[in-house]
């Protein structure tokens, strides 16, 4: 009996604990009959998925327990995927737009309103738009963690990605958001994807793309027999064009027979590219096929931030990852002068068999 009435005083007092958590209300209208709608957290503090379903009016109320600020992703029927700032003792309200189709307004605490004001100033733009506002919204505000969520969307999340420099945005956030669980998993992520890239590529990885005469091929056969460079780089990048320019005046006093660059613009304004490689009268081979961070290499070798280097031996062996200048000036020389002998010795030796 005594057992007995533990178990039910535990009962009731958990229940009581489940009464008494702090939540927030999540309400909306505009969906069908019926339908299911999915509530889930966006970092470790609410790691479960809610499951709501909407009445025969196509209104929906849901109560997420919560003790602190948390970031949600609220799935629609149509695929829309809202952000929802919840809040402990708070309501967010989900109407549909009566502008825009598959559009839904929000009302929420302060945190959900600069955050839905910034996503609009930021939807319409471009890659390199959005790049650059959620970079100044950062800057101009470190400890926001509307920031977070912004940069997750728009640089990381995007269909198209851009992640020119995400690692230095990230340093950029101050004070506790540096410990927030999803930038130190990204980081983590990131060095690993480098790690395993630089070890499952020590040769270079088949390409094909067309030079800037539209007419010459560039593949890894082009290559062979001579050192070159493969750089990564973007005429908007004013950083990354320094760089290939200090490369291709190191590569310029050398022999074009031992030494050469393959330069991979990141433009997708081939007019605004062309010109800079004209200006910057930059040697070697030029490629701009207009697919920025989704280009063949920039994927195989995890390109992430610009300018990124690479410097390859005559057997299409990679010997060198984000390669400087003055490396290169430091090293190439004795990398020729070795590369000739063995040439001269191969040579001799061919001979000898005849």
């Amino acid at each position: 009996m005594r057992n007995i009435a533990f178990i039910v005083s535990l009962l009731l007092l958990t229940a009581s604990c489940i009464d008494n958590r702090r939540t927030c209300q999540v309400s909306g209208t505009g969906v069908g009959a019926d339908d299911t709608l999915y509530l889930f957290g966006l970092d470790r503090r609410y790691e479960q998925v809610d499951t709501i379903i909407a009445d025969k009016a196509g209104n929906y109320k849901h109560k997420v327990a919560i003790d602190t600020l948390s970031p949600m992703s609220l799935l629609m029927p149509s695929g829309a995927d809202i952000v929802l700032f919840a809040e402990p003792d708070k309501t967010i309200g989900i109407t549909p737009d009566s502008l825009q189709k598959e559009r839904w307004t929000v009302q929420g605490g302060a945190m959900q309103q600069l955050y839905d004001s910034m996503a609009a100033l930021i939807e319409p733009l471009g890659n390199i738009g959005r790049h650059e506002a959620v970079e100044r919204f950062i800057q101009s505000d470190p400890l926001n963690e509307a920031g977070i969520i912004l940069m997750r969307r728009y640089l990381i999340e995007s269909s198209d990605p851009l992640t020119r420099n995400i690692r230095d945005i990230i340093n950029k956030f101050g004070g506790r958001l540096q410990d927030n669980d999803y930038l130190a998993e990204y980081k983590k992520t990131i060095e690993q994807k480098r790690s395993i890239s630089n070890i499952h590529h020590s040769s270079v990885p088949l390409f094909d793309y067309v030079a800037m005469d539209d007419s010459t091929k560039l593949n890894n056969k082009r290559y062979k027999e001579k050192y070159w460079v493969i750089n990564f780089w973007a005429s908007w990048d004013t950083l990354s064009r320094n760089h290939v320019k200090a490369i291709s005046k190191a590569c310029k006093s050398r022999d074009a027979e031992y030494l050469t660059m393959l330069n991979i613009s990141l433009d997708h304004d081939t007019a605004e590219w062309r010109k800079a490689v004209i200006a910057d009268s930059l040697t070697g081979d030029n490629v701009c096929d207009r697919k920025m961070w989704a280009n063949t290499l920039v994927k195989r070798y995890d390109v992430n931030t610009l300018p990124y280097s690479v410097l390859v031996n005559p057997q299409l062996l990679n010997v060198e990852y984000n390669i400087t200048a003055d490396k290169l000036e430091a090293s190439i020389d004795s990398l020729i002068k070795k590369h000739k002998e063995n040439k001269i010795q191969a040579e001799k030796l061919r001979k000898k068999k005849k």
